[in-house]
């Protein structure tokens, strides 16, 4: 399991924690309901495991605009460990490559930084690392449009966002409406948006839409690619298009929450 313990491989792992060190095993639930059906049975575990370090990096790219205040688009590339992660988050990695594509060749107000964050199955270990070292410019950050989890087959992407002007609410809600696969939902902290939403920057995030009910793949290894939807992760990638077109110009403090509005 991990962990560097091993475990059955018809079974998800019940223990996750990358920094739980000591040897652990998953086991069936068939062959548990066995063991229980026996009369005083003795059962004995070997696991043969071992550890080593391991390395991730995250992966950043820049465009420089006509100023200093820059845009920021993101989406993690690991996934939980034995799962294929084509929905979590495969599909929020497809969906940053085609908005680079996109995006590169055009002539840009802001500076764009796209982010392949690494880590954030296990912790947010990319995020504390792109912090040490880019933590002095959140100021200049607009917005922070993260991507996580989207295109599914079943059900509708999911938007919502965090710490924003009501004016930024505003300007987004108008352009969703052209898009009538995405819809708002509560706000999720669990992805790399919280970053920068927690620190004061106006956030986006896409996904996380389906875990209330029942259509999630994350975390599976049913999670595969043959789930997904082309036209669906095209459809976000036009509409961030939209809200980066939409921005263009626009100050840090359009974007912000007031003073006044946090009381």
């Amino acid at each position: 399991m991990q962990g560097g313990g091993v475990y059955n491989s018809q079974c998800n792992p019940t223990i996750e924690d990358w920094e739980f060190t000591i040897p652990s095993v998953t086991v069936p639930a068939r062959a548990g309901l066995i063991l229980l059906q026996q009369q005083n049975p003795t059962v004995y575990l070997k696991i043969d495991t071992q550890q080593q370090p391991g390395y991730s990096s995250n992966v950043v790219a820049r465009k420089a605009g006509e100023n200093q205040a820059k845009l920021v688009l993101c989406a993690h590339y690991d996934t939980k460990i034995d799962t294929p992660g084509a929905w979590d988050n495969g599909s929020g990695m497809a969906v940053l490559l085609a908005l680079a594509q996109q995006l590169n060749q055009k002539k840009m107000v802001h500076s764009m930084e796209w982010i392949a964050f690494s880590g954030e199955e296990y912790l947010p270990i990319g995020d504390e690392e792109y912090l040490r070292r880019c933590g002095d410019e959140l100021p200049q950050i607009v917005a922070a449009i993260n991507i996580d989890g989207v295109g599914q087959y079943l059900g509708a992407d999911g938007i919502a966002m965090f710490t924003s002007s009501q004016q930024f609410q505003n300007g987004v809600e108008a352009l969703t409406q052209n898009y009538p696969g995405v819809v708002w939902v509560e706000p999720w902290p669990q992805s790399n948006h919280s970053t920068f939403a927690m620190r004061g920057v106006p956030s986006i995030a896409f996904g996380g839409f389906g875990w209330e009910n029942g259509t999630s793949l994350a975390h599976l290894r049913t999670d595969t690619v043959d789930w997904i939807n082309p036209a669906k992760l095209s459809n976000v990638v036009l509409l961030i298009a939209d809200i980066v077109e939409m921005l263009q110009g626009k100050s840090e403090a359009w974007t912000r929450e007031s003073e006044v509005s946090r009381v």
